[in-house]
């Protein structure tokens, strides 16, 4: 990074009152289903070896749609033990009678290019050009969820998103829990797939996840105490003292210098308003109350935690990339033999990177791949706006998919509770809005290289996070509250992984977000928001509505929680408390209307720097 920003300037928004907003359409009219073959056409189910699965979901009840989903696996996807029969090749090689084909299966595949994945993707972008969508919305979910039930869930969401006239693409994983440590246990070894060793070592295996887990329980019970104790008075740390130190600098950096207001990022954290009485008496009783269990499930987090989540780490990448099992065992004389056996004039090294080229690249990076060939041409008529949305895990999917493919044109980058780490961020997301400024500063300066360089596509990153309190208190299981608290980012940083630095930590966390912002290129500041929920906020008039009717409650009905960004569940009953996590509203800062902000306006237009210091101080008070 050449340009670093090292004060401002950006703008802070503080909530109080807030913009009214609409939602759409009657809250109980259920969108229309279709026919299974039609769902393929939205949904991108991937195994944990990176291949390419074909959903089937049967949809029932049209006045109140239920989903069921299960797959299988997509022909030709298999390219292991992809081998000649050597001796076998070397005579058909000198007959001139082609006898039976001297290969295995998994050869074939590899010969014919998984041919089936790539016209399953190619498919999906064909009904995209001939539908001419208004918005392309992928959707890539986190850990912990059942492959089954995010193709269902994905299946719904692509019903209710075609009414609005988008287009929904769901990318499905198996990041279930069990299955992920199954794995851990009983086939993967060293970060490849070992089964026949795995098995071996299996019991000593659960005997270093127990026995671990039991040794660090001293430690790990002392950093859950200290989490818990964060909770008491957040601003008695370190590090919510410097977060708001610099949430305030950012704030002053703005209205010091609002000729510079076109240069900013937008960050936003609104209120927890629970009261002393649900703080001390509600949260802290039953947290007392339920503590001696909560510490005894402290071993149980460690032995089932650490590993399924390393587990769904290695997942998120054989997405992209699987592994050389899947790469043809093939020498160079046989690669030879096997090319004039098949008639083939291509020269053999080249013949070789075709054949592991289909052996190694996953399912998501064919779709990736797809993708910006197909998107690449933005007439501003036939290609629809680009939103990618990761929660969670699929946080670094996503940033996995930028990095990768960096001419695809998206507009919105959605963020939600981002396991990705700071790093991850800076390293793979802010290179890719860079390149995009570089490009433009091309065309401008040589028109003629508009093919080549286009499309010329600025993305807007948004980062949601949870309140910081919320993040902290988090009940778990579900409302329970009889294991240790905090939400997954938060076990990620204390326990899940050990951060080597800062910016190791994840991103999805709104302190770690905000103490970042002093090391981004200042170029990329302005497509940058950091929006951060409140907990109990009060309903008013003005309140923002993230779902697709206002609630009974007297309080917003917003995340808190890292599970519910995208929570919208099925069912006529769910409809108007399900999170509408693709619009804009959900994913923008809410607009201050408040008199003091309205006065600070005001005197900014008059650039009475002195006398807006004063309303901001009075603001406080």
């Amino acid at each position: 990074m050449t340009s670093k920003l090292l004060f401002g300037p950006l703008v802070l928004i503080i909530a109080t009152s807030l913009d009214p907003t609409t939602w759409a359409g009657p809250p109980d009219r259920m969108p229309p289903i279709h026919p299974p073959e039609w769902y393929e056409r939205h949904i991108l189910a991937i195994d944990e070896d990176g291949n390419g699965l074909r959903p089937n979901v049967i949809a029932s009840n049209r006045s109140d749609p239920r989903y069921k989903a299960h797959y299988s696996k997509l022909e030709g996807e298999d390219t292991r033990k992809a081998v000649v029969d050597s001796a076998q090749l070397s005579g058909a090689t000198l007959s001139t009678n082609k006898p039976k084909r001297p290969y295995f299966d998994g050869m074939q595949a590899a010969l014919d290019g998984r041919t089936t994945l790539t016209t399953y993707i190619g498919d999906i972008f064909k009904e995209i050009d001939q539908k001419h969508p208004e918005e392309l919305v992928i959707y890539i979910h986190g850990g912990l969820n059942n492959i089954d039930g995010a193709i269902a869930k994905s299946a719904l969401l692509a019903d209710v998103l075609d009414a609005e006239h988008k287009y929904f693409i769901g990318i499905c994983w198996n990041s279930n829990l069990m299955p992920t440590y199954d794995a851990h246990l009983l086939a993967v070894r060293e970060g490849l797939h070992q089964k026949e060793k795995a098995i071996v070592t299996a019991p000593a295996m659960l005997l270093a996840d127990v026995g671990g887990a039991a040794a660090r329980f001293p430690l790990n019970l002392i950093d859950f105490l200290y989490q818990d104790a964060y909770t008491t008075d957040p601003t008695a740390f370190t590090r919510t003292k410097l977060a708001r130190a610099r949430y305030n600098q950012i704030k002053n950096a703005y209205y010091d210098n609002p000729s510079n207001a076109v240069n900013r990022m937008v960050v936003f954290q609104a209120r927890d308003e629970r009261s002393k009485f649900d703080k001390w008496f509600i949260d802290f009783g039953r947290w007392a109350l339920t503590y001696p269990v909560k510490a005894g499930s402290t071993i149980a987090l460690d032995w089932l935690g650490i590993q399924p989540w390393k587990n769904m780490l290695r997942r998120t990448r054989t997405m992209f990339e699987r592994e050389s099992e899947f790469i043809p065992d093939l020498t160079y004389d046989q690669a030879t033999k096997l090319e004039h056996f098949l008639g083939k004039t291509t020269p053999v090294p080249t013949f070789i990177d075709q054949l592991n080229y289909s052996g190694r690249k996953g399912a998501m990076w064919h779709f990736g791949d797809q993708a910006q060939r197909n998107l690449v041409v933005r007439d501003g008529v036939t290609q629809p706006t680009v939103t990618i949305i990761g929660h969670s895990m699929g946080a670094i999917v996503a940033a996995d998919l930028l990095h990768r493919f960096h001419r695809l044109p998206v507009d919105n980058l959605i963020l939600m509770a981002a396991a990705c780490s700071i790093n991850d961020f800076k390293n793979k997301i802010v290179p890719y809005l860079e390149e995009q400024d570089f490009r433009e500063r091309i065309v401008a300066r040589a028109p003629t290289t508009s093919a080549m360089c286009g499309p010329i596509v600025k993305t807007h990153v948004f980062n949601l996070c949870l309140n910081d309190e919320a993040e902290h208190i988090e009940p778990n299981p579900g409302q329970l509250d009889l294991s240790q608290r905090g939400s997954l980012l938060t076990w990620i940083d204390t326990l899940y992984q050990t951060p080597e630095s800062e910016n190791d930590r994840t991103f999805g966390r709104w302190i770690n977000a905000v103490l970042a912002t002093d090391d981004l290129p200042k170029d990329v500041i302005p497509r940058i928001t950091i929006k951060g929920f409140g907990l109990d906020r009060q309903r008013r008039e003005n309140s923002p509505v993230y779902t697709a009717a206002p609630g009974s409650a007297k309080e917003i009905d917003e995340p808190t929680k890292h599970g519910e960004f995208s929570r919208y569940d099925q069912g006529r009953s769910k409809l108007k408390s399900n999170f509408r996590f693709w619009d804009r509203q959900y994913r923008e800062a809410e607009r201050d209307t408040s008199t003091h902000r309205r006065r600070a306006a005001t005197l900014r237009n008059k650039n009475d720097v002195t006398s807006i210091r004063a309303s901001e101080k009075l603001s406080q008070n």
